[in-house]
Order: structure tokens, then sequence, then C-alpha cells
């Protein structure tokens, strides 16, 4: 894969929109519905910004996009939220997606104490990565595509192996069941 920055995460983003007719006949709802599920593949851009930062997190947070991107529980802000540890860019449920200012790691944290519940990836860069495989399993999920364990356990392993190895499991596990 070439390397992530946040216009070529975008362009693959879109890729990988679920088919509507698929998506209509999968989850049995009416146009209106499967029409609102497949806007979640909608990239909400600002336009093209002459200013690139080096952190493709941040980069796409504030240069790329004009609202929150949101794919099943998992959201990107259009801002960050800036604490003394963290750059808070989205979040899964209640909890926040956050680049640390120390090390560059990507956490999710409870955003009442902060305290870290999981590790999710080396760098923004792999946590991109990783939110693409997650988002082409629930996209063809989406589509009706009944996975088996052997290959859910493929996505999850290849998504871990992205985010930087065995430390960020529990966190892809916990991304691949519940989210």
């Amino acid at each position: 894969m070439k390397t992530m920055n946040s216009e070529f995460f975008l362009k693959e983003l879109f890729k990988l929109k679920p088919d509507l007719v698929k998506l209509k006949g999968a989850i049995k709802a009416d146009d209106e519905t499967a029409i609102s599920l497949q806007q979640q593949w909608y990239i909400p851009l600002e336009g093209v910004k002459k200013t690139k930062l080096d952190n493709p997190i941040e980069d796409l947070v504030t240069h790329q996009l004009s609202k929150v991107l949101s794919i099943s529980n998992l959201s990107i802000d259009h801002e960050l939220l800036i604490t003394p540890e963290f750059k808070i860019f989205g979040g899964i449920f209640t909890y926040g997606l956050s680049l640390s200012i120390k090390d560059e790691r990507i956490y999710l944290v409870n955003l009442e104490t902060f305290e870290i519940l999981f590790e999710c990836s080396e760098t923004a860069s792999k946590f991109l990565e990783l939110i693409l495989i997650f988002i082409d399993f629930r996209a063809r999920e989406w589509e009706g595509y009944l996975f088996s364990s052997k290959e859910t356990n493929e996505y999850i392993s290849k998504a871990t192996d992205i985010a930087g190895g065995t430390q960020y499991y529990n966190f892809v596990k916990y991304l691949f069941d519940y989210v």
C-alpha cells in the first residue's frame, strides 16, 4: 500500500463505499434507509489546502474534513480537541480517539478521566490503514457478506500487524467485535 496520507486515505475510503443495491437487499431496508447508510461514505471535504501537515490524522482533521466523518460507531472529527496529553480527533461510542502529544501513538481514552483504554496503533499513518481494513470489512458485511470465523480472524490479524503488532490486538479485536 502507498504511504498513508490524508488524501490517499479519503480516496481509498471512497472506493470502499458499499454498493447501494447490495446494501438495500442485505439489510432489507427501504431506499431512504439504505441511502442514509451509504452516505456515511460521503466525504465532507474542505477543498484543496496548500498547507499539509506531516501527521496524516492532523492533516485530515484540520485540512480535509468540513464535518464529522462517521462510519458505524467510529467518527473522525473536523476539529482537534487539545489537552495537555492528547490531541483528540474522533471517537468510538463515547470514547476519544487520541493522538498522544508525547509519543505520537494513537490511543482510545475515556473522555472524562483521560485514562487510556486501548493502545490503537504505533503511528497515525498505521491507524488510518487499519481503519481502512475495518471499513472494508464492515462495508462487505453491510452488503450481506457473511464472514466465517477464519475470515474475520484474518482481517483482525492483518489489521493488528498494520497497527504495529500484537500490543494492538485488544483494540483491533474490540473494533471488529463491537463497533
